[in-house]
């Protein structure tokens, strides 16, 4: 069980008190105002934290690292097992926010304000409190050679794969994984990587992810260094080619 405590609200009276402390309300939206409004359908804003555009992982116009709210429950499972002469795994994790009501009440509140006090009057408006937005969830599997990478086998291998889903008011957007689905909270997809020993010291492996956005009616909440610039993703794909020398 995790909580954050001693958190302070940044002192900025202006709309942008969305923006960019942790503190804050977490509000994971993007900047799109609707159409004829000269604003980009999909995008997060610019970083007020980097002097290049888009760049910051703190300070977008609407809150993205916010972990106020938070009263997480988790609970990661793993079953090890033989199929043969192979190794092999259950593995996942479950989580809940006890607190994931008022996350959303904060982050439907928060957007409502910022759309409210914008020059350019929005042409969209703003969304209910997704209450029920707190849960995530792991499910997964594995199988390699017997005795993984130190085992006897000349030429180690491994597959492994895994369904993940994240729900807007479910975790900290910060520690999220970022190699998996962009680190964003919801989104929900698959992982698949296959990892082979051409020798003990040199290793190949091939990535793919799929994710899609669960909650239509939400932005895909977080901020990592890879595209913090898109918010909501819609989709997305990712293919990884690793070539690994151990030495």
């Amino acid at each position: 069980m995790y909580k954050y405590i001693g958190l302070h609200r940044s002192s900025v009276t202006s709309p942008n008190v969305n923006s960019p402390f942790f503190g804050d309300p977490y509000i994971g939206e993007g900047t799109y105002l609707g159409p004829g409004t000269g604003t980009t359908l999909g995008a997060s804003g610019y970083g007020t934290s980097s002097t290049l555009p888009g760049y910051g992982s703190l300070g977008f116009p609407l809150n993205q690292v916010g972990i106020a709210n938070l009263l997480v429950v988790e609970v990661p499972f793993e079953l090890n097992f033989k199929i043969r002469h192979m190794d092999a795994k259950l593995f996942g994790d479950a989580a809940y926010n006890l607190e994931g009501a008022d996350r959303a009440k904060a982050a439907a509140a928060g957007y409502a304000n910022w759309l409210a006090n914008q020059a350019t009057p929005p042409t969209i408006s703003g969304f209910s409190p997704q209450k029920n937005e707190d849960k995530a969830w792991q499910l997964g599997f594995a199988i390699g050679n017997e005795g993984g990478w130190t085992g006897p086998s000349r030429h180690p291998w491994e597959f492994r794969t895994y369904w993940q889903h994240i729900e807007q008011y479910a975790l900290d957007p910060n520690i999220i994984d970022s190699d998996a689905f962009e680190g964003r909270e919801n989104m929900e997809g698959i992982n698949v990587a296959v990892a082979y020993g051409f020798t003990k010291n040199l290793i190949g492996s091939v990535r793919y992810a799929h994710a899609d956005r669960i909650n239509k009616r939400l932005g895909t909440g977080g901020s990592n260094q890879d595209i913090p610039q898109i918010n909501p993703i819609a989709h997305y794909d990712l293919l990884q080619l690793d070539l690994t020398l151990k030495y």
